[in-house]
């Protein structure tokens, strides 16, 4: 009996973690208010309210495109790391074609 209740802690706590996880980063990011993010030959810089981060192009070698996101990611095989950039802080389509132009010519789609 005792070793079914661990089993379904041990499950439950598998199941909530990582949501309870994205939660709190979640709270920690909207806290920051307005992220930008510029992309160029260079690599990619983005900053928010209180943080700087850059990346060149060796950090960032992969990249994926749905219908509302670019996801940048690094080289390892698990995609540990990775930058998301929302195709809606494009102000216009053409800002749209050029950053997957300089995506592809610094990076590989996944």
């Amino acid at each position: 009996m005792r070793c079914l209740a661990g089993l379904a802690l041990l499950i439950g706590m598998y199941v909530l973690l990582p949501t309870l996880r994205g939660r709190r980063v979640y709270r920690m990011v909207a806290s920051q208010g307005k992220f930008q993010a510029i992309v160029d030959d260079s690599g990619v810089r983005v900053t928010s309210r209180d943080t700087e981060t850059r990346y060149q192009w060796p950090m960032l070698t992969r990249y994926a495109e749905t219908d509302e996101l670019f996801v940048l990611m690094t080289p390892d095989k698990h995609g540990i790391g990775f930058v998301v950039l929302p195709k809606r802080g494009a102000a216009t389509p053409a800002d749209l074609d050029r950053l997957q132009a300089v995506l592809d010519r610094n990076s590989t789609r996944a």
